[in-house]
């Protein structure tokens, strides 16, 4: 919701009060309960003994009445007075990414939209140049629907407006007078991203828009981000990676992405490069021992130790690569140990593996 404001002193005693007006409330005989008070985003105040009060689709007279009716179960005979002191002057936003804009004199529908694309444009410019990680940079590619825009004006609804379609072809749209409100809905499919992504909270879409984009609105992953993904839609759980077919595909209403950590593990012993490695994709041991540069000549590969919470366990690693149980799923802050060993030297073997694509690494 957007409120324009400022009301000329010709149509003042008419006018509608609006969120972030300035009102002077006088209680006669009861300074106590007089207050300067700030309409809130959603037309309300708050006022002693009374409590909080709607503002909506009334004036300074208005007002004065239904304060008086809250305060006659405590004050009979009470006598209250209204006045406007300063009309906000400001573009207040409900629905659409930025909170507020300044109202320019003459403003149009047009011209608000376009302030609030390329406020929008620059605080994901800014978001990008800070995490080399762009999220979507169009007020008109976000979460809000712009088909269907509508303007208020003292309660009522003056019009249902295509915003996008106004500007594709240069159309100013309706003048905006002081005190209108501007409607913009969100999409209608509501996506939940949550775990590492740099904005975690609900994603809007239309309904043919890949469900890709619903990370995108969520600024994208973070660098310590896996790059698979749980998708819960239906009641039914599922572990992909974000290339997937089903994340080009169109999203569901409802569906909930978890972004998780990507576990970062300390490999250490018989391995090329020694030291903490983060597995982004495929999170095994054998992922692990390959992305610490893979094991030396003198590694002994049947006797390899995970060390997890504490608990020590060996696994062969030569019968996994053949196809065995030796290579179990790590877990962040795990440790690998590779033995050295009196034993062939496999290091050759594992290249080979490694080139023959007989394992799969998925890396980030």
């Amino acid at each position: 919701m957007i409120v324009v404001g400022t009301a000329t002193s010709s149509v003042a005693a008419e006018r509608h009060i609006h969120p972030g007006d300035k009102l002077e409330v006088t209680v006669f005989n009861h300074p106590e309960l007089s207050e300067s008070v700030t309409v809130d985003a959603e037309n309300r105040i708050t006022l002693p003994l009374a409590g909080t009060i709607d503002t909506s689709n009334i004036g300074d007279e208005g007002l004065a009445a239904r304060i008086r009716r809250h305060l006659l179960p405590y004050v009979p005979e009470v006598a209250v007075e209204v006045h406007t002191s300063a009309v906000d002057q400001s573009l207040l936003i409900n629905g659409g990414p930025i909170g507020s804009l300044p109202y320019t004199p003459g403003e149009s529908l047009a011209s608000a939209i376009t302030q609030l694309n390329s406020l929008t444009r620059n605080a994901a410019t800014q978001a990008s140049e800070a995490s080399d990680n762009p999220g979507p940079s169009d007020f008109f590619h976000g979460r809000t629907d712009l088909h269907a825009v509508r303007i208020v004006r003292d309660g009522n609804t003056i019009g249902r407006y295509d915003a996008e379609h106004l500007l594709e072809i240069g159309d100013s749209g309706p003048r905006l007078l002081p005190g209108d409100t501007i409607v913009i809905a969100s999409k209608p499919l509501r996506v939940l991203v949550q775990g590492e992504v740099r904005e975690p909270g609900p994603a809007f879409l239309d309904a043919e828009e890949p469900l890709e984009d619903a990370v995108k609105q969520a600024g994208g992953d973070t660098s310590i981000a896996t790059s698979r993904v749980i998708l819960s839609r239906d009641g039914q759980q599922q572990t992909l990676a974000l290339g997937d077919s089903i994340f080009r595909g169109p999203a569901h209403n409802g569906d909930v992405i978890i972004v998780p950590r990507a576990p970062r593990i300390g490999v250490v012993g018989a391995v090329d490069k020694p030291g903490d490695v983060t597995l982004h994709g495929d999170a095994s041991l054998l992922s692990a021992i390959y992305n610490a540069g893979g094991p030396t000549k003198a590694a002994n590969l049947k006797n390899v130790t995970v060390i997890h919470n504490g608990l020590k366990q060996e696994y062969n690693v030569i019968a996994a690569i053949h196809g065995g149980s030796g290579n179990p799923m790590l877990a962040d802050g795990d440790t690998v140990f590779v033995p050295v060993g009196h034993h062939p030297d496999y290091s050759s073997f594992w290249q080979a593996i490694g080139a023959a694509g007989s394992v799969i690494y998925a890396v980030k």
